[in-house]
């Protein structure tokens, strides 16, 4: 679980003193309302990020951005499906100049159809020559006891009629596997210049469709601004 390596949350619902609670008030039959056609299609963009330091005394800095969304999967069994990780590299990076991304389309951390909740986790550091991707790295820790039960949990959800429980362990897991990114990408890139989670659900909160964080963008630990939107796309599935 989350031990307060996220120098900033967002997570509407999921900060509510009563988890369990917020998942039962949904309605005892979770399943008929997330299976099939009724699930939304959703797509995540990054729109903008700034390093407002790259830690760096003099000219350009390597920066990689590591992206990782998990979420349900009424239909998943595998439990690398449960997640969507991707490692964006960018050279020449200047404190205060944002990155190269397209204004138009924006940087595609997410494209899916996800169920009951809905995770983002997102970290900027300094890169190194030769570092894998978050999807190595992820995948050389897919044997390890907290990865295999977190899957454990995630496919749990998926296997049978989803109760309150079960959505609340599959979140858990979810912070999990946010924790394990971490790991292994500090364990490649020390030096961190920003890092952020979000956590939505499907009830209550719907998935975070809408611009986060906030209005503005936030500056976390004075190092970090960026903003990004989840996406309904409405020609692609049920809402």
């Amino acid at each position: 679980m989350n031990d307060g390596r996220w120098l900033f949350t967002e997570d509407s619902a999921l900060a509510r003193a009563d988890l369990d609670k917020t998942v039962r008030q949904a309605g005892t039959d979770v399943a008929d309302a997330t299976r099939g056609p009724q699930l939304p299609h959703l797509s995540i963009k990054l729109r903008s990020v700034v390093c407002r330091t790259v830690h760096k005394m003099f000219g350009g800095a390597e920066v990689r951005l590591d992206a990782l969304v998990v979420c349900g999967k009424p239909d998943g069994q595998d439990a690398q499906s449960f997640y969507m990780p991707g490692t964006f590299r960018f050279s020449g990076v200047r404190d205060d100049v944002p990155l190269p991304i397209d204004k138009d389309f924006g940087l595609l951390v997410f494209d899916g159809t996800p169920a009951y909740f809905l995770d983002v986790f997102l970290m900027a550091s300094r890169d190194r020559s030769d570092t894998d991707d978050l999807a190595s790295l992820l995948g050389a820790r897919l044997k390890s006891p907290e990865v295999q039960e977190a899957a454990a949990s995630l496919i749990a959800l998926a296997a049978t009629v989803p109760t309150a429980a079960a959505i609340v362990a599959a979140v858990g897991a979810a912070a999990t596997l946010g924790d394990v990114a971490y790991q292994v990408v500090k364990a490649v890139s020390p030096t961190t210049i920003g890092m952020y989670r979000g956590s939505f659900l499907q009830f209550g909160d719907g998935f975070g469709i809408g611009r986060h964080p906030g209005q503005d963008g936030t500056a976390f630990d004075g190092d970090l601004r960026f903003w990004y939107e989840t996406v309904l796309n409405e020609d692609a599935g049920g809402a």
